[in-house]
């Protein structure tokens, strides 16, 4: 049986932390707590984590301000932001920074669960070999992209870029997002992703065949949406 993921809770609040933590042990969950941002940072450093519930209002640092350095540890870190009060601009800037989803306090167990869960799904789909889209398949084994048995000419970023959509649909990636994940660290303008998500649309646009589509959210980010 595949192991379950770490998620790491951070937050001030001992009745917030185990809110969460309850929520997490009824479904198997291991996870660690962090009461503010500096040691939740050590705790990524030197621990297995997948997942982090992140507060904002932390007593050392606001939690919007490491998430770029959470992600720069570890890129493929899943972030969710959790917060009493948040309102569209700061989400929008959160987006921007790399976290993927925002939970309300006071929580509600199956909405709670069933964000953690999405955001986990590329955690549970790591063995997966091949992905239909429609007429489209991704064959992670080769890394092509074939559309009706044939191959098509897309590059290995391409490839990335697009496995790591549709095996989250719904999920919002921002472009710096796309950048950590893919470019593992390296740098890689917001033109270039621009142009590689470009290639990856037309894929969908030109040779898809009830495959879904990318689209682009003005100041969130990419998603993949199914058909």
């Amino acid at each position: 049986m595949q192991e379950k993921p770490v998620i790491l809770i951070v937050d001030d609040q001992p009745r917030d932390r185990e809110s969460l933590a309850e929520i997490l042990r009824r479904e198997g969950y291991p996870y660690i707590e962090a009461e503010a941002a500096l040691p939740a940072v050590e705790i990524l450093k030197s621990r297995d984590i997948s997942l982090i519930l992140l507060d904002l209002q932390l007593p050392d640092i606001n939690g919007r301000f490491i998430i770029p350095q959470l992600l720069e540890i570890k890129p493929h870190l899943h972030i969710i932001v959790v917060s009493s009060t948040l309102d569209m601009e700061e989400r929008l800037e959160c987006f921007k920074l790399g976290a993927e989803d925002f939970i309300t306090k006071p929580y509600h167990g199956g909405e709670t669960l069933a964000r953690i869960k999405r955001s986990l799904r590329d955690y549970h789909s790591e063995n997966l070999k091949h992905i239909k889209c429609g007429n489209l398949v991704l064959d992670r084994n080769t890394r092509q992209i074939l559309c009706n048995g044939w191959a098509l000419d897309a590059g290995g970023k391409i490839f990335d870029i697009i496995s790591l959509l549709v095996m989250n649909p719904g999920k919002t990636y921002s472009s710096k997002k796309i950048g950590q994940i893919i470019w593992q660290g390296s740098f890689v303008s917001d033109n270039s992703i621009w142009v590689h998500m470009n290639k990856a649309k037309k894929i969908f646009n030109e040779h898809g065949k009830n495959a879904g589509k990318i689209e682009n959210y003005r100041g969130a980010g990419y998603c993949y949406t199914p058909e």
